[in-house]
């Protein structure tokens, strides 16, 4: 996917629980979204290294299977 934009914001889980976001936009419409516990990140550009450093996890480890 070929990043196009970004997005960061603040915002509230389901849980009602604050949350940090970071939408990563692509071509042709394709985005994906990092959803992080802490809403202590700093500033935008330390979300942004926070969030690529969770994708680069999960594309390393592996994503668990849901029953």
């Amino acid at each position: 996917m070929q990043i196009v934009r970004t997005d960061v914001s603040r915002a509230t889980s389901p849980t009602g629980e604050p949350i940090l976001r970071v939408v990563f936009y692509g071509e042709g419409g394709d985005c994906v979204t990092v959803d992080m516990a802490s809403v202590e990140a700093g500033n935008d550009d330390a979300a942004l290294d926070r969030a690529r450093a969770i994708l680069v996890q999960i594309a390393t480890f592996g994503i668990a299977a849901k029953d």
